[in-house]
C-alpha cells in the first residue's frame, strides 16, 4: 500500500475504533456486538501490519497525527477523528502507537480502559501505560513517539543526544530517522568492547521481535546491521571483529543462527564469516542448524515473485556450503547411520502395525467382542497418528463406525467404545476433526440407537460441542441434522428410554444458551452473515425457550415479511411444534394471531392432531375459519369428515358454510350425504340469492361424492317443479342436480361388472 492508502486505512480504523468505544458504553464485551467490532477492528489492523511495523496515532495542537502526517482538513473534521484527539486529550496522551502482533484481547482490554473516566484510570501509579501493563497489553503503547510542530504542513519527531541505544536503532531499523558520522563510528569500531556490546545489544533488539514480526523484517535489520559493522570496519581489524561477531552469533540458538546462515553473508568482513560461525560450533548445535536450513531450503512458500525465488537460491546455496564443509560431511555419516538403524525398526513396526489393522479392517463383527478390543486400538490409533498415517487411521475408523450398524446389541456397544478409544487417542485440539468427518454416521447410530452406555454419553457429548462450533463458526446448516435428532428424541418421535431422553434433553438445554443463542439470534435478527433462515431452522430445535420466544415475535411483529420468516422455520420442526401451537390456540389470542397458528397447523399438524383446529373453526372471524378449513382438509386425514360435520350445523355464516360442503364433496365423504339431503329439501319460503347458491353448492358436493342414497332428491330437484311442488329450483341448482345425477350413475355403470370389458 501508498502512503495515501495505508493513512485511509488508518482513518478506516480509527472510524471502527470509535463504534466500538461507543458500543463498549452500551453493551457488555461479551456480547456478540462487541465482538464483531474487536474482530472487524483487529482486521482492518491486520491489513496494516502487512505494510507497517507499527500505527501511530498522535496530537499536536489538537489535530491527529497519523505516521507523523497530519490528516487532510476535511478528515480532521469527522466526528469520530475530532472524538479521538478529544479523548487523546482528556487521558494527557501525546500518541498511541500499535504495534504488529498486537492480539484481539489486548485490543479490547485497551478499549476497556479507554470507556473508563480518565480520573478511574490515573488512580494506579503509572496512569494509563501501568494499566495496559496490569492487562498484559504490550503491544499498545503510549507516548512512544511525541510530535513537535516544525510548520503547518509537518512534524518532526522529538530526539536526544545520540547515545549507544539510539546506534543500535540505526543499525537494525531498516528506516533510521536519522544518519550517523561513519568517520566517528569507524573509531569507535577500534573497541572490542564496545563492538561486542553494540552487537549484542542489537541482537537484542532483533530478538525482542522475534515472534511479532515477520522473518523477512528479522533479517533486514540483522543484514542491516551486519552491513554498517563491515562498513564501518577496518580492513585490518576485519578478522578480529569477524572472529567476535562469529561467536556472538554462535551463542544464539539454532533457529536464529540458521536464519543469519541462510542470508547472503559470504561477502562480509572478508568473506571469513560463514566458516567462523561454522568452526564455533559444536556438533549438537551444528546438526541443529542444518536441520533449519534444510527445512528452509525445501520450503515452498506460495510467493513466487522474483525477490522470493531469488532468496530461496541464496538459502539452498547456504545450506549446499554448509553441508559441504568438514562438519558437514562428519554430519552426513553420523545422519546415515543412525537412520539405517532406525529404518530397521521402523519398518518392522511399521509392518506388525499394517497388519493388526489389517486384520481389523478385513475382520469379522465378533472381533469386536474379544476382550479388551476397544481398549487395544487406542495404542494402535496413537501409533498410526504419530507416524503420520492419517489415511489408514480413517480406514480404521470407518470400519468401526460401520460396526455401529449392526443389529447385533454387544456389536454395537463394543464398536461405540472402540471408537471412544480411538478418537481420544487424538490431541485434544484434533478431537472434532475424525467427529466431525463422520458427523452424518454418528447422527444415524443415535437416532437408531436404543441403549445408553458410556460410549454413547460420550459420543453424545462429541456431538453436542461439534454443534456448538458450528454454530461458533457460522456453520448453521451442518448443524441442523444432529440437533433435529435430539430434538426428535426429546419430543417423543423417537421411542427411546428414559436415560436417552435425558442425555438428548441435556444435550439442547446446554445448547440453548450463552452466546451460541445469542450469536443465533444475532443472525436470525439481522442477517449478517446471509444464514437468517439457518440460524432460524437451529433456533427452533432447541427446545420449548427459544421457540416460544419466537412464538410471541409472531404474535408481536408488524413485518409481513418477519411473520413469513418466523412462520417457515417454526413449520421446519413439523409435529414438534403442535404443543406450541395448541397452548396458544387454547388461549385468547387476537384474530390475526390466530390465523397464523392455523396455517401452522397445516404445515406441521397430523391426522391424531385435527382436533387442535376445532376452536378456531368456531372462531368468529371468518378469515380465521378459512384458514383453519384449509388447514383441516390438508393434514386431518380421515378427522376431516367428522369434524366438518360437527361444524357444520352450528354454523350460521352461509359463506363458510359453503366452504365445509365443498370439501366435503372434495373428500368424497359418504357419510355426509344424509345431512346435505335435509339441508337441501328443508327450503324456506323465501329464498333469497344466497341460499341459491347454497342449493348448487350441496348438489354439486352430491355429485362428487356419487353415492345412490342421493338420487330421490336429485331427480326431484332435476325436474321442472320443486320438491314440494309449491316452486321450482332455480335453473343452476336443476343444473347442478342433473350433473351429480349423471355423476352418479356414471360411476354405478364402472361399478357394474358386467359393464366393462
Amino acid at each position: 500500500m501508498t502512503k495515501t492508502e495505508i493513512q485511509q486505512k488508518t482513518l478506516e480504523a480509527i472510524v471502527i475504533l470509535s463504534t466500538a468505544l461507543k458500543n463498549l458504553r452500551l453493551y457488555p464485551p461479551s456480547s456478540a456486538i462487541i465482538v464483531n467490532v474487536v474482530d472487524k477492528l483487529q482486521d482492518t489492523f491486520l491489513e496494516i501490519f502487512a505494510q507497517e511495523i507499527s500505527v501511530d496515532l498522535a496530537e499536536s495542537e489538537k489535530r491527529l497525527l497519523v505516521n507523523g502526517e497530519a490528516l487532510p482538513l476535511k478528515d480532521q473534521e469527522r466526528p469520530q477523528v475530532v472524538s479521538l484527539v478529544g479523548l487523546l486529550i482528556n487521558f494527557a496522551i501525546k500518541s498511541i502507537t500499535f504495534q504488529r502482533g498486537m492480539s484481539k484481547e489486548e485490543l479490547l482490554a485497551f478499549l476497556e480502559l479507554m470507556v473508563q473516566s480518565p480520573q478511574d484510570v490515573s488512580l494506579p501509579d503509572g496512569g494509563l501505560p501501568a494499566a495496559l501493563a496490569a492487562r498484559q497489553v504490550s503491544h499498545i503503547l503510549t507516548n512512544l513517539r511525541v510530535y513537535i510542530a516544525k510548520d503547518q504542513d509537518s512534524q518532526l519527531l522529538a530526539s536526544l543526544d545520540v547515545k549507544d541505544e539510539d546506534i543500535v536503532k540505526y543499525m537494525t531499523d531498516a528506516y533510521p530517522d536519522q544518519d550517523f558520522d561513519v568517520d566517528k563510528l569507524r573509531d569507535m569500531v577500534r573497541d572490542e568492547a564496545w563492538v561486542a556490546n553494540i552487537f549484542q545489544s542489537g541482537m537484542a533488539q532483533i530478538m525482542k521481535d522475534r515472534g511479532v514480526v515477520g522473518t523477512s523484517l528479522l533479517t533486514q535489520s540483522m543484514m542491516r546491521m551486519f552491513s554498517v559493522l563491515d562498513k564501518v570496519t577496518n580492513r585490518l581489524d576485519q578478522e578480529r571483529i569477524c572472529e567476535l561477531i562469529a561467536k556472538s552469533i554462535a551463542d544464539l540458538d539454532p533457529e536464529m543462527i540458521s536464519l543469519i546462515m541462510s542470508q547472503d553473508i559470504e561477502g562480509l568482513f572478508g568473506g571469513n564469516l560463514f566458516q567462523q560461525v561454522i568452526d564455533q560450533m559444536d556438533d549438537e548445535k551444528f546438526e541443529g542448524v542444518a536441520r533449519q536450513m534444510n527445512d528452509a531450503a525445501q520450503e515452498q512458500p506460495a510467493d513466487v515473485s522474483l525477490a522470493a525465488v531469488g532468496g530461496r537460491e541464496v538459502s539452498r546455496s547456504a545450506h549446499q556450503r554448509l553441508m559441504a564443509s568438514k562438519k558437514g560431511e562428519e554430519l552426513r555419516d553420523r545422519i546415515a547411520v543412525r537412520q539405517a538403524a532406525e529404518l530397521t525398526e521402523q519398518e518392522q513396526n511399521n509392518i506388525r502395525l499394517h497388519e493388526q489393522v489389517q486384520e481389523i479392517v478385513q475382520g469379522p463383527d465378533d472381533l469386536f467382542l474379544k476382550d479388551g478390543f476397544p481398549e487395544s486400538l487406542s495404542g494402535i490409533s496413537r501409533q498410526l497418528l504419530a507416524d503420520g498415517e492419517q489415511a489408514l487411521t480413517e480406514r480404521l475408523i470407518d470400519r468401526v463406525v460401520r460396526a455401529l450398524g449392526e443389529e447385533a446389541q454387544d456389536i454395537r456397544d463394543q464398536a461405540a467404545a472402540a471408537l471412544v478409544e480411538i478418537i481420544i487417542a487424538f490431541p485434544a485440539d484434533r478431537q472434532m476433526d475424525p467427529i466431525r468427518r463422520i458427523a452424518g454416521f454418528i447422527t444415524e447410530w443415535i437416532r437408531r440407537e436404543t441403549t445408553a452406555s458410556r460410549a454413547y454419553r460420550k459420543i453424545c457429548s462429541w456431538q453436542k460441542e461439534l454443534v456448538r462450533d458450528y454454530i461458533f463458526k457460522g456453520d448453521f446448516a451442518d448443524a441442523i441434522p444432529i440437533l433435529d435428532v435430539f430434538n426428535r428424541i426429546h419430543g417423543g418421535l423417537l421411542d427411546k428410554n428414559d436415560t436417552i431422553d435425558a442425555i438428548a434433553a441435556d444435550t439442547i438445554r446446554e445448547l440453548a444458551s450463552g452466546e451460541a443463542l445469542t450469536i443465533l439470534f444475532d443472525e436470525f435478527d439481522n442477517n449478517r452473515q446471509s444464514k437468517q433462515l439457518e440460524a432460524g431452522r437451529v433456533l427452533v430445535r432447541l427446545g420449548d425457550g427459544p421457540l416460544n420466544r419466537l412464538m410471541d415475535r409472531l404474535r408481536e411483529v408488524e413485518d409481513t415479511n418477519e411473520r413469513v420468516r418466523i412462520l417457515q422455520v417454526i413449520a421446519d420442526i413439523g409435529p414438534m411444534a403442535i404443543p406450541a401451537v395448541r397452548e396458544r390456540i387454547q388461549g385468547d389470542e387476537p384474530w390475526y394471531y390466530l390465523r397464523n397458528l392455523a396455517y401452522l397447523m397445516g404445515k406441521v399438524g397430523k391426522e391424531e392432531s385435527a382436533h387442535v383446529l376445532q376452536p378456531l373453526l368456531l372462531h368468529n372471524n371468518g378469515r380465521v375459519r378459512i384458514e383453519a378449513l384449509t388447514s383441516l382438509h390438508r393434514t386431518g386425514g380421515k378427522e376431516r369428515g367428522p369434524l366438518m360435520m360437527s361444524i357444520l350445523p352450528v354454523t350460521e355464516d352461509d359463506d363458510f358454510k359453503m366452504k365445509i360442503i365443498e370439501m366435503l364433496g372434495l373428500i368424497k365423504y359418504a357419510p355426509a350425504v344424509p345431512m346435505l339431503v335435509d339441508l337441501l329439501t328443508q327450503r324456506p319460503l323465501v329464498v333469497p340469492a344466497l341460499r341459491i347458491d347454497l342449493e348448487e353448492k350441496i348438489c354439486i358436493s352430491l355429485g362428487k361424492i356419487a353415492v345412490p342414497e342421493s338420487t330421490p332428491v336429485l331427480k326431484e330437484i332435476s325436474r321442472p317443479k320443486g320438491f314440494f311442488r309449491v316452486s321450482k329450483y332455480p335453473e343452476k341448482v336443476r343444473t347442478a342436480a342433473t350433473r351429480a345425477l349423471a355423476a352418479i350413475e356414471e360411476k354405478g355403470r364402472d361399478s357394474n361388472p358386467s359393464n366393462r370389458r
